[in-house]
């Protein structure tokens, strides 16, 4: 679990996901899917 949250802070952090906390916390893409490749996933 902890490779996943680094994960999730790196893509948080270059702008791609938003994360939610409470009981219906969460992620969401933050970008529009079809503007976005699996290349800018990759790059950051």
């Amino acid at each position: 679990m902890k490779y996943l949250e680094q994960v999730v802070s790196i893509l948080s952090k270059a702008g791609l996901i938003r994360s939610f906390r409470g009981n219906a916390g969460g992620y969401k893409l933050n970008v529009d899917p079809e503007k976005c490749t699996a290349g800018d996933i990759l790059r950051v």
